[in-house]
């Protein structure tokens, strides 16, 4: 039994343990830089790669600028305030 004076084992493992922990700690451990060269890899190669569609996705056409009559037509409903 458990008496007020003994101390816990504050130890590395034994906190591992507790936790349950080890098993991750230990995968990280031996992959981590693995992972860590995908996921590089992949975020690049997402930042390199064309997109599916070759048009321009924002929907604005362009045109050359020219001189000429500029006609303005403005429209609007309700009724006018004086």
């Amino acid at each position: 039994m458990n008496s007020p004076d003994d101390k816990p084992d504050l130890s590395a493992g034994a906190i591992t343990d507790i936790l349950n922990i080890g098993h991750k700690a230990a995968f990280l451990h031996k992959h981590g830089r693995k992972l860590a060269v995908i996921v590089a890899v992949l975020v690049v190669v997402w930042l390199i790669w064309p997109s599916g569609s070759k048009k321009d996705a924002s929907g604005y056409t362009t045109e050359s600028a020219s001189m000429g009559k500029l006609v303005v037509k403005v429209s609007a409903t309700g009724k006018l305030q004086p």
